[in-house]
């Protein structure tokens, strides 16, 4: 487990150094013409200051894009979630799945751009569509439903507690992974 962790660290670390090398080199580049003239600057006060701000910038791309990112897919899958947890709440009391049915329905067809549904989310919701309409129509009972409708649920809960690990916020660890 130690091992794994510094491991990750360091791959971080190589993956800031790159960046702040990189743009580094690219405005110094554009500045004098000369890729690597900052070298000579590096314990300056000014040059860490720089290298400062430029983490800084660094760490709101990555927010900006992957955070965000995984905070849509995870608002999906909170969505679905809640159409599962419905589907079991209602046939444990009995009581019809039409309203639960028009939810996925309109998820599918009507609202597809207002959730970021990723093909694996629509695959997800129709596999929930076809179990209610198997279990309307009496073909699966209500055990065998609440199986199906768990294991959907186990792996919805897997895949968003995923998406909130914090090593996601690097982009060579999840090249990597």
């Amino acid at each position: 487990m130690l091992k794994k962790s510094i491991t990750q660290a360091i791959i971080y670390l190589v993956e800031v150094i790159i960046f702040l090398v990189a743009v580094t080199a690219l405005y110094s580049g554009l500045e004098n013409g000369l890729s690597f003239s900052w070298k000579e600057h590096v314990l300056t006060f000014q040059f860490l200051s720089n290298l400062g701000v430029i983490f800084v910038v660094y760490q709101l791309l990555i927010y900006s894009f992957i955070s965000l990112h995984d905070s849509a897919k995870n608002d999906a899958l909170l969505e679905i979630k809640s159409i599962i947890k419905l589907c079991i709440l209602h046939s444990n009391y009995n009581v019809t799945l039409v309203e639960i049915e028009k939810t996925v329905d309109e998820l599918l067809y009507k609202k597809k751009g207002y959730y970021m549904l990723s093909k694996k989310n629509i695959e997800t919701l129709e596999d929930i569509e076809s179990l209610i309409k198997r279990y309307n129509a009496k073909e699966i009972d209500r055990q065998t439903f609440h199986f199906w409708l768990e294991k959907l649920l186990i792996i919805i809960e897997h895949e968003s507690e995923f998406n909130s690990l914090l090593w996601r916020n690097s982009l060579l660890l999840r090249l990597l992974k």
